[in-house]
This record gives C-alpha cells, structure tokens and sequence, in this order.
C-alpha cells in the first residue's frame, strides 16, 4: 500500500495460508484487526487485481471489490524476477 500511495506500480499477490483472507467464514481473533479491509482498500493505492497462485474455495466477498486473478506459479515467478522491490509476508 504505502508503495502505491508513492505512485509506484504495485502487484500483490496471495499464496498459502494468505488465502485465508479471502475466506468470509474465517474471523480473526478477538482484539485482532480483520486484515480484509486492507484488501478491499487496495484500490484506493491503485493496486486493481489481486493475484492468487492456488485457487481460493468458494465465491469470496471480495471478487465484487477486488478482482481476483490466479496465476500460475511459474507466472508468480516472472511477476518477482520484474520486479524492482519486494515485500514478502511469511
């Protein structure tokens, strides 16, 4: 987000236990942040697509906000051989 909101073209992408944001059934614990609201403000940082390289079950509450691509891995690959910075969340 901060690197959109600098003007800076800005992937994000979701993989194993990140798919978890996309499920509506999962809450986060209690005192905890839902960190879906971030995900739905992505475009406000021009970020329109959200990547997933395994297929998210069920129809997310996101795909009306947010599109929701997946990709393959060897095409994840490509997207972090491209690019100049990146952030990873294990």
């Amino acid at each position: 987000m901060a690197s959109g909101a600098f003007g800076q073209l800005t992937s994000v992408v979701l993989t194993g236990a990140g798919l978890a944001y996309l499920d509506p059934l999962i809450e986060p614990p209690e005192g905890c942040t839902d960190l879906r609201k971030h995900l739905r403000a992505l475009p406000l940082y021009d970020v329109d697509t959200l990547y997933v390289t395994d297929a998210p079950s069920g129809k997310t509450p996101l795909a009306d906000d947010l599109s929701i691509e997946l990709i393959s891995h060897q095409a994840f690959k490509t997207l972090m051989a491209e690019a100049t910075h990146t952030v990873v969340f294990p």
